[in-house]
């Protein structure tokens, strides 16, 4: 007698993979909003929570799926950023803004061709790093991803940089927020609000 046909259940499985993926997304997000907790960012609590489920023995996490949606939140990140610009700000604010934005950039693009000249001899992969820390200290983290996948860099790399720019930004933030508007205060004046407009 021929066994039964069972349905496959890797459709469902990945469903619940998509919606595990949101549901840590808007959890984190919702934390990051909480009193208290603004000093966690929602991208190390994804990046905290994706290293705990790929290593639980017991959670089977298919790979070429969380693969296609990271890539695919990728094109739909930009535009979201973009549409949270302040349009008109940039008109008030337009010639500082665009000397500020010019310099570092400028200052970024330096560093990094500095960097990945004296890193390559020591891994093959400093060219395509140097071009991603372009991509994110003028664009964001989408433009480090998306950077990432057009040079093929390995998935490590990505990673190693995204973690070690949380960090450093994340100690710098702190600086900020704490003894910064005093040590720039030295030589900076202070910010008049209105005089632009």
């Amino acid at each position: 007698m021929p066994t039964p046909h069972l349905a496959d259940p890797r459709p469902l499985w990945l469903a619940l993979e998509a919606l595990t993926i949101l549901g840590a997304l808007a959890v984190t997000l919702r934390v990051a909003r909480m009193r208290g907790m603004s000093w966690l960012s929602p991208v190390i609590a994804c990046y905290l929570i994706g290293m705990l489920w790929a290593n639980l023995p017991a959670l089977d996490v298919d790979e070429p799926f969380t693969h296609s949606v990271a890539e695919l939140c990728i094109p739909l990140a930009i535009p979201l950023l973009l549409l949270s610009t302040d349009v008109r700000g940039w008109w008030r604010h337009g010639r500082q803004a665009a000397v500020s934005f010019g310099l570092a950039a400028l200052s970024v693009c330096a560093h990094a061709t500095w960097l990945g000249v004296l890193l390559s001899s020591s891994t093959a992969e400093a060219w395509k790093a140097a071009g991603m820390m372009v991509g994110v200290y003028t664009g964001g983290t989408p433009n480090l991803l998306s950077i990432g996948l057009a040079v093929q860099a390995r998935e490590e790399t990505t990673v190693l940089l995204n973690a070690s720019d949380a960090i450093v930004c994340g100690l710098y933030l702190l600086f900020l927020l704490t003894l910064g508007r005093r040590v720039f205060g030295w030589f900076l004046a202070p910010f008049k609000r209105g005089a632009a407009d």
